[in-house]
């Protein structure tokens, strides 16, 4: 809608801001973008669409290892290369994401979250709150309230650095 569209023009203009635009689905995983923001029913989607197709890919690999020799062979040489896509894609790493739009740091963890990933959520709403997440947000949105066209110009000015 209309809103998009200015959140578009707005990001697109501002000079340090590595703004890649809308991305189509099949992009999520092609590594142009570290950041998607989409609203919760989509985005719930797009998390719970790419969880079963890594269990997928998991229970095929073990239907390989068992099913050819050939098969098993290779496998055991992708070995550490599959550790780590496994370790780097497991959800207990990261223990959750901040829900914006609160007055407090809200985090959402996956709904069978094991020790690691509760320890780790709490981590991470540590550190958003150490930094002021829900503080400066509001800030932010405070000033383009009060004065849209004064800080849309700030923001797209030149001069404008993200350490602003």
């Amino acid at each position: 809608g209309e809103r998009m569209q200015e959140a578009y023009r707005i990001l697109k203009n501002i000079p340090n801001l590595n703004f890649v635009g809308n991305i189509e689905g099949k992009d999520i995983l092609r590594g142009i973008v570290d950041v998607v923001v989409t609203e919760g029913f989509v985005g719930n989607i797009v998390i719970k669409t790419l969880e079963g197709a890594a269990n997928t890919v998991g229970r095929l690999g073990k239907l390989a290892f068992k099913t050819r020799i050939s098969w098993k062979l290779g496998l055991i040489m992708l070995r550490k290369g599959m550790a780590f896509i496994k370790e780097a894609t497991d959800y207990s790493e990261y223990g959750g994401a901040p829900l914006l739009g609160f007055e407090k740091m809200v985090i959402i963890a996956h709904g069978r979250s094991n020790a690691k990933a509760i320890s780790n959520a709490i981590k991470l709403a540590g550190k958003c709150v150490r930094d002021n997440v829900c503080g400066e947000i509001s800030k932010n949105i405070n000033l383009f309230e009060r004065e849209p066209k004064r800080e849309y110009e700030r923001l797209t000015s030149e001069r404008y650095t993200s350490e602003e």
